[in-house]
């Protein structure tokens, strides 16, 4: 099945749950072409490096980049990635290892 599924993934470490992140994966064919891509400042990017965030608050700054350590590795984990491909629309998955909250935004089946 082609779809496009927006992700909005949370940073359960951060004070408040400021720290998150936005991104698409779309789904193409068989066999299966996948795009991984992280939105910035109104732009889709499939480089990780393109996402900053800049914080007055040193510790934040920290819990950032930590975090974007984490979803690195989320992401490269082969059952997140399986527990992502099952997810359909206002799902939502919390990782207990990664702590991050995975939500889905918005799923669209591409014809």
């Amino acid at each position: 099945m082609d779809k496009i599924v927006h992700y909005s993934i949370v940073d359960r470490l951060s004070s408040g749950n400021v720290i998150s992140v936005s991104i698409r994966i779309t789904v193409k064919g068989f066999p299966v072409s996948e795009i991984l891509e992280y939105h910035n400042e109104g732009k889709w990017s499939q480089d990780i490096s393109t996402i900053s965030r800049t914080y007055n608050d040193g510790e934040i700054q920290e819990q950032w980049d930590n975090f974007k350590s984490r979803l690195l590795s989320f992401l490269d984990d082969d059952n997140m990635r399986i527990i992502m491909d099952i997810m359909t629309d206002d799902d939502e998955y919390y990782s207990n290892k990664y702590k991050l909250n995975v939500i889905v935004t918005s799923f669209e089946i591409i014809d």
